[in-house]
């Protein structure tokens, strides 16, 4: 088959912040070249100032940023010029959820989730609220409208805080005092506003292949988060993180029953969580490919993009052992590193 693959940023973003630039250019790589080594044609959009960190494949290349819904016109056009089979987009949240749709509606086939089970995983307090209906373990959460903070009575702190709608470790912080989390809540500019239980555990995610209706869980992982009150950051990760079998068992069903729970997720799926006490909570859903999917890939037999197109095709995959631990590192400046044992 043909497929047309790009990342949101590297293809129209060029000049955004390094570390998510880097990251999605890394999970750009991951897809085509695993759809490459299947024997599948593979095309690839992306800025021309960055065409040369993906070599090896038939670029469409941008040259300068576009408006979303340009870019939207640009890539219709691009699939009729070169008769692409399926669009493998990679995007922050909000962005995949508008660019599936456009092109659902535009008759052009997909590898994805579905819009609105993204837009349900893009909006933490619309997450929040499914899950919690079906009790599942997730720390307390509340929301907070427009900065309203007169509206508060009672916070336990500490307490994390971030964008309902933020991606990434973006607009997110922990805050210990009273006076850190008022001055928080009044100087920034990011709508509405999740404040959420700290839970003092262990960084973790859960790695899944969904075929919209069930899933099944392949990898727990250790991440490395640095959380704060002058801003958080994710520096990368280690595949897999060796745990009791009993709490691995734990994370694995909570983290499916809350991919089957949203529904309408496809391929492959992320879930954050936190381990606390032999616990695992929920923190939120990632509908797309995570820079993870890399450190597994390496440390398995497991070709992600091969096994997303299956799952997206109803055909989930068997657990791989694991031949190696990979430890993948991203610096302050968005520099990206692998080590392996």
């Amino acid at each position: 088959m043909k497929f047309l693959v790009f990342e949101f940023l590297s293809s129209n973003k060029y000049n955004y912040r390094a570390p998510l630039l880097n990251e999605g250019i890394s999970m750009l790589k991951l897809i085509s070249e695993g759809l490459k080594r299947r024997g599948h044609e593979v095309f690839t959009m992306i800025n021309s100032k960055l065409s040369v960190l993906v070599p090896n494949f038939n670029h469409i290349k941008i040259e300068k940023p576009m408006e979303f819904i340009e870019f939207l016109q640009f890539l219709e056009k691009t699939v009729n010029d070169f008769n692409i089979d399926y669009v493998f987009p990679i995007a922050p949240d909000a962005e995949l959820a508008e660019i599936i749709s456009f092109c659902h509606s535009h008759e052009i086939k997909t590898v994805g989730s579905e819009p609105d089970a993204i837009r349900n995983t893009a909006d933490k307090w619309k997450t929040y609220r499914i899950l919690n209906k079906k009790r599942l373990l997730q720390p307390r959460t509340f929301l907070l409208k427009n900065r309203d903070y007169h509206s508060i009575d009672f916070i336990d702190l500490p307490v994390v805080v971030k964008s309902r709608y933020g991606i990434g470790c973006e607009n997110l912080f922990l805050l210990d005092s009273e006076s850190k989390f008022f001055n928080t809540i009044k100087n920034m500019n990011m709508g509405d506003m999740i404040i959420q239980e700290f839970i003092d555990g262990i960084h973790a995610s859960v790695i899944l292949f969904s075929d919209g209706k069930k899933s099944k869980a392949v990898s727990l992982n250790k991440q490395y988060i640095k959380l704060s009150g002058n801003g958080s950051g994710y520096f990368g990760c280690r595949v897999p993180l060796e745990v009791e079998y009993s709490i691995k068992k734990r994370a694995f069903l909570l983290a499916e029953n809350a991919v089957n729970y949203i529904g309408g997720l496809k391929g492959c799926i992320g879930v954050d969580i936190v381990i606390k006490r032999q616990k695992p909570y929920i923190i939120e859903i990632n509908p797309r490919v995570t820079t993870s999917m890399i450190a597994l890939e390496m440390a398995t037999d497991l070709n992600i993009s091969n096994a997303t197109l299956n799952a997206f095709f109803g055909v989930l995959p068997e657990i791989r052992e694991f031949r190696k631990e990979v430890e993948l590192k991203i610096s302050e400046s968005g520099i990206i590193s692998f080590n392996d044992s």
